[in-house]
């Protein structure tokens, strides 16, 4: 692509590519589709791309929000570009101080790295029985099984938890602003489409300190104004997802620079 490539080209080609991910129904095919479309390009249209869908997400497009929330998955695009790709298009986004595109490529350790809380999991989780076990277990229709499960560490056990039609809404934002937690548990709600939605659950993420800040960063442009303000001022969560916060409140106001009040009423 030509580094020059108009403006007016870049905004039709994104709004195109949204409206066109948005009109797959499957969320894993619409995933691979995102991920498909975006090698396809060069790396400087990559990053450009990425800056646009972005920035036009935390401006409120709902085609744009919808892909960002539920079809941009990094951990995909990353395995499918490769090191070498990926480490061109994070110093092309470096370069031009696209953060949000840098972020998304960014492996970050949380603001605390923890394994999870084991007494958690031998007090309450179901710690005797096998890893397939507990996979099995987290298919029950039993509340008292599914509560037990959502103690556990393991991640694929968690995958399996998630995708069983009798957890609520409740249970997951449970399991999400559970601290201490597994990183890796946390990062399973953030890819799960169902879930990842949820408002309330973005925030349950968002907040939580265990979160791997790169899946916190994949969720600001959906928060609300109020939600971005709670983030950048609570000093728990790890700083580049408050910088993030920042700019997208920065974004949303219409205000470049302009710095929240932690008691502010206004939304």
């Amino acid at each position: 692509m030509n580094e020059k490539q108009p403006d007016a080209d870049l905004e039709q080609l994104v709004e195109q590519f949204c409206k066109t991910a948005m009109s797959i129904s499957d969320v894993q095919v619409r995933r691979h589709f995102v991920a498909a479309r975006l090698v396809e390009m060069d790396d400087v249209q990559i990053a450009e791309v990425l800056h646009r869908l972005s920035l036009r997400a935390m401006q409120g497009d709902k085609h744009c929000r919808g892909v960002f929330s539920s079809a941009l998955d990094a951990q995909l695009l990353s395995r499918q570009l490769g090191k070498l790709r990926v480490g061109r298009i994070f110093h092309e986004a470096n370069r031009k101080k696209y953060e949000q595109v840098c972020n998304l490529f960014r492996m970050i350790k949380p603001a605390k790295d923890d394994a999870g809380d084991e007494n958690f999991f031998f007090q309450y989780g179901l710690h005797t029985l096998t890893l397939g076990e507990r996979k099995s277990a987290a298919r029950s229709l039993d509340r008292d099984v599914l509560n037990r499960v959502g103690y556990d560490l393991d991640p694929a056990v968690i995958r399996q938890l998630l995708r069983n039609p009798r957890l609520t809404e409740v249970d997951v934002i449970t399991i999400a602003a559970r601290r201490p937690n597994s990183p890796e548990v946390l990062e399973e709600i953030g890819r799960a489409p169902k879930w990842a939605s949820r408002q309330a659950v973005r925030i349950a993420l968002v907040r939580n300190p265990y979160t791997p800040p790169r899946v916190a960063i994949s969720l600001i442009p959906m928060l609300l104004v109020q939600d971005l303000r709670d983030v950048i001022f609570d000093s728990n969560i790890h700083q580049e997802v408050r910088a993030s916060a920042q700019r997208a409140y920065e974004i949303k106001k219409g205000k470049t620079g302009e710095t929240p009040k932690e008691a502010s009423a206004d939304t």
